[in-house]
């Protein structure tokens, strides 16, 4: 093809597309996602643990509202603030990793695991510009069965 001799692979494939012929076949199955992340960066450094504690419960909220939207369950997740490593000033990145007795996709449980494993890690006074929530373990609503005696 004279369109691959002068040119990249990529153009190659761009020109037989727009000439009607397919250059990369068409997945028919999506992929499931493995995890869900919710994080943001703050506008201006927080430095108290409350408030960072706050972002993250919000943080936790919209990651349930993107579980039960497309029906699926967290069986773990992990929380996290950190630091900018481009301020002046000490650095702090922490995590706490959670994994939940009872699969879910209500925001209660969630947040509250979520505050109560970060807010004790994190630090007065410490300029937090980052935080977060990843959920892992995800599982199709309803094919979690809860064992015998668990409480949600």
């Amino acid at each position: 093809m004279a369109i691959r001799d002068k040119f990249s692979v990529v153009q190659m494939r761009t020109v037989l597309e727009l000439n009607g012929f397919p250059a990369i076949p068409v997945e028919d199955e999506v992929a499931t996602k493995q995890q869900i992340l919710d994080s943001r960066s703050f506008p201006d450094p927080i430095h108290d643990p409350e408030i960072v504690g706050a972002a993250v419960a919000e943080f936790a909220q919209r990651a349930s509202r993107r579980l039960r939207k497309e029906g699926e369950v967290t069986g773990r997740f992990v929380v996290f603030p950190s630091t900018s490593p481009h301020r002046p000033g000490p650095e702090h990145s922490v995590s706490a990793h959670v994994r939940l007795a009872v699969p879910t996709s209500e925001p209660t449980p969630l947040v509250a695991a979520a505050r109560a494993a970060l807010v004790p890690k994190l630090m007065h006074g410490m300029q937090y510009m980052r935080a977060g929530i990843l959920c892992t373990d995800l599982a199709p609503d309803g094919a979690v069965s809860v064992p015998p005696g668990v409480l949600e």
